[in-house]
């Protein structure tokens, strides 16, 4: 009996060791796991700390990029100020002078103008006279310049016509000489009346010329 118990001794205390070393062979694994599991945890810390150094050392890199292409930047403009400062005052003077040469040619050019239109004046003058001296004054010619305007302003009308209700002559060049000075705008005031001048002497509402027509027509 002695000897049945001490074989059951021994067979527990195998199961016992069997178990111990499963144990302690699934702590090793357990273990090992974990080691496995920090060292992966390690080296993807390590790899965040690399990235981030490399991060750093881009951005601190792009900083002294950037500090340097203002640097570039800043000179360069102060050079380009230099040149448009000098350009500038080039252009100051040429731009005093085209304006003095400008102002020079404008006051040539009003001086010839008014040159001209005194010799228009003059001639004109010359003209209206004679074209004045031709006017027909009762059957005769106008002896001056006063009969002959008295004749133009319609103050006057030939004896015995029976036309006295015809345009006057002021009331012909206050209607044609608002249309002449539209028909042609670059012709002065004097040389407008002077035209309204020309056309009354040849108008058919001219009493004068009316008349000379109908003692044409009576002859």
């Amino acid at each position: 009996m002695v000897k049945k118990n001490i074989d059951g001794s021994t067979k527990l205390g195998a199961k016992a060791r069997k178990a111990e070393r499963e144990r302690e062979e699934k702590a090793k694994v357990a273990k090992a796991i974990e080691d496995a599991a920090w060292e992966e945890t390690d080296k993807k810390i390590l790899q965040k700390l690399k990235r981030k150094e490399e991060d750093e050392k881009k951005k601190h890199q792009a900083e002294e990029r950037r500090k340097e292409l203002k640097a570039a930047y800043e000179k360069e403009m102060e050079i380009l100020a230099g040149k448009t400062q000098q350009s500038q005052k080039k252009v100051t003077h040429h731009q005093l002078f085209l304006e003095k040469e400008r102002r020079e040619n404008a006051l040539k050019l009003e001086e010839e103008q008014k040159a001209k239109a005194r010799v228009n004046i003059t001639i004109q003058t010359k003209d209206i006279e004679e074209n004045l001296n031709r006017v027909v004054l009762d059957d005769s010619w106008a002896s001056n310049t006063d009969q002959a305007l008295t004749v133009l302003s319609g103050s006057s009308t030939p004896t015995g016509s029976k036309i006295s209700s015809k345009t006057t002559y002021t009331e012909f060049e206050s209607r044609r000489l608002p249309e002449l000075k539209i028909a042609k705008p670059k012709m002065t005031l004097s040389q407008l009346k002077n035209a309204v001048r020309k056309e009354w002497m040849r108008s058919p509402e001219n009493p004068y010329n009316a008349n000379a027509t109908a003692k044409t027509t009576l002859s």
